[in-house]
């Protein structure tokens, strides 16, 4: 079976300074004391990984403590409104995902990209098709052959409804002219979550990037079948596409 060829879906995390900066802080002076990084997503998966790194980068560079809190639920909705409704002071960073230009569209008000400050992007990653080390299927259209044969019986997880992961996996499915139901979704708090309930084998499928994945990979427990991109990985150059 040959896949149809989809668009490359990333998942684009920026800082957001939220609310814009007070006008009577001193840039020269910043930070005179600790930063907070406010990730909406459970520590563990990618975006929380990325968000340590850059904050550990912050710290060294300019001598105050850059501390990542991690406030999850809502498929990340909660974090995402808390960044949005924090004191425009400067002391309040988060990582925003590309979920905030999704909630809008699902009625939920309080955290679309206009109610951030960006300040830049520092990371984007294709999502990735993964499934337990043991799963009878080695290739991505094994998976969908039986996902399409037994209808409700691979479910698969991610993150939130509604979400990036989500829509990646839906969108392979529907273009395949498979319902996108015949998988059910499990939502989660993100990939950290996700990847341990795939190693319970409470789920069969994990639509995350492969960095997300790569713990659980390196440990035997899981492979990674695609990349749902257009292009090959740099980092993942084995790893085949769904062109």
């Amino acid at each position: 079976m040959k896949l149809r060829k989809l668009a490359g879906i990333t998942a684009s995390l920026v800082l957001a300074l939220s609310g814009g900066l007070n006008s009577s802080m001193a840039m020269a002076d910043w930070p005179e004391r600790p930063v907070t990084i406010i990730v909406p997503w459970s520590a563990g998966g990618g975006t929380d990984a990325t968000a340590r790194a850059v904050a550990q980068q912050l710290e060294e560079r300019l001598g105050q403590p850059f501390n990542v809190v991690n406030r999850t639920g809502g498929g990340g909705l909660v974090g995402h409104i808390t960044i949005a409704n924090a004191a425009p002071d400067g002391y309040t960073l988060g990582v925003i995902t590309i979920e905030t230009t999704m909630y809008d569209a699902q009625g939920i008000p309080g955290a679309t990209p206009e109610n951030f400050t960006l300040i830049g992007r520092f990371n984007a990653d294709a999502i990735g098709v993964n499934v337990r080390a043991d799963a009878p299927y080695d290739t991505v259209e094994e998976l969908v052959e039986a996902v399409k044969a037994d209808p409700g019986s691979i479910k698969a997880s991610g993150a939130n409804r509604g979400g990036l992961s989500h829509l990646a996996w839906a969108g392979l499915l529907n273009s395949l002219d498979i319902d996108p139901e015949a998988s059910p979704w499990v939502a989660s708090d993100g990939s950290a979550p996700a990847m341990q309930q795939l190693a319970a084998d409470a789920i069969q499928v994990v639509s995350t990037s492969p960095s997300e994945a790569r713990s659980l990979v390196e440990a035997g427990e899981a492979k990674s079948l695609a990349l749902l991109s257009n292009e090959r990985s740099a980092a993942y150059p084995d790893l085949p596409t769904t062109t």
